[in-house]
């Protein structure tokens, strides 16, 4: 099922969360949803949901209007949200029996859905431990698991990964691209720039509006500023001495890198050269995503928190 948003718009109080927002996303379509924190992510997610009432717009899964009747929306959305919210004294099974329950499964047809979903997250064996007993990666898994219970063709995660540990975050994505390639249209928030590589699209969120879209290989391609890379042991110290370059400097492991406009790179060697800090080579790279973003959001007006 395809959806689509026109005009989505929420307001709490004085404060306009979301603004304006218009997106479409299709079947065997992964779109990664891109921020800083308060960017309005999670609340745009949760009307998609149907967890929460937009304050205007409309919202179409399969041509229907769900928020008329948010309840048809919730039947055909699986949604995971950013906070664990099952019961840590039920066991995996018994958390699941109680979704099932809810959702209308009862008897052969609750056990066999409840066995496909713990098969298809790699639970299975772990089904008798007490949810609260769970890594942070198998309660995730978990969530997801409850997620899918009634077969949804669209499903929202809102940044299901976040403080997971990285074997686990890339068991996780396994298991969305392989969704994606059964036919669900996936929208899914992430603090993780290369979890966001995986993504058909992805959208730039600022300040509640929607900055940039695009396919990840795209937005690359139509980045025209330089991009330099400074190979270096002390990256704080050289982040420190090029921080007034371009649009700034950033520590990405062992380099920092440095954005702005053509003939930046000779710059960044003669402030290199003039101070005392140890580095070893200067490089003009490829732009990643994380460097598109951090364009965007400087040019929107925000800095780049991460969420």
């Amino acid at each position: 099922m395809s959806v689509m948003v026109r005009g989505l718009k929420k307001i709490y109080g004085d404060h306009v969360a979301v603004v304006d927002l218009h997106l479409s996303v299709q079947p065997k379509e992964i779109y990664g949803l891109l921020g800083p924190d308060g960017a309005g992510k999670t609340t745009a997610l949760r009307c998609l949901a149907g967890v929460m009432m937009p304050s205007a717009g409309q919202i179409k899964i399969a041509g229907q209007d769900v928020t008329q009747d948010p309840e048809r929306g919730r039947l055909v959305v699986g949604y995971l949200p950013q906070q664990f919210s099952l019961y840590g004294d039920l066991t995996v099974e018994e958390n699941l029996q109680f979704l099932a329950q809810v959702r209308g499964l009862t008897g052969a047809q609750s056990a066999a859905r409840i066995d496909q979903m713990l098969q298809f997250v790699r639970l299975s064996e772990h089904r008798k431990k007490l949810a609260a007993e769970l890594s942070g990666g198998m309660k995730q898994k978990l969530a997801l698991c409850a997620a899918l219970l009634h077969e949804p063709s669209v499903i929202i995660l809102d940044e299901p990964t976040a403080g997971v540990d990285p074997f686990s975050r890339r068991e996780f994505w396994e298991l969305l691209l392989a969704l994606r390639d059964e036919g669900a249209a996936v929208i899914v928030s992430t603090p993780y720039l290369e979890e966001a590589e995986k993504c058909s699209r992805v959208g730039f969120l600022l300040q509640g509006r929607l900055i940039r879209e695009g396919a990840p290989a795209e937005l690359r391609a139509a980045y025209q500023d330089e991009v330099v890379a400074v190979l270096t042991r002390e990256a704080f110290r050289v982040q420190s001495v090029l921080s007034d370059l371009g649009r700034g400097a950033f520590v990405r492991g062992h380099s920092v890198r440095v954005l702005g406009r053509q003939g930046l790179a000779e710059q960044v060697r003669v402030r290199l050269q003039a101070s005392n800090c140890h580095w070893e080579d200067v490089q003009v790279v490829s732009p990643a995503l994380e460097d598109v973003l951090i364009a965007n959001l400087q040019e929107g007006g925000g800095g780049f928190g991460g969420n």
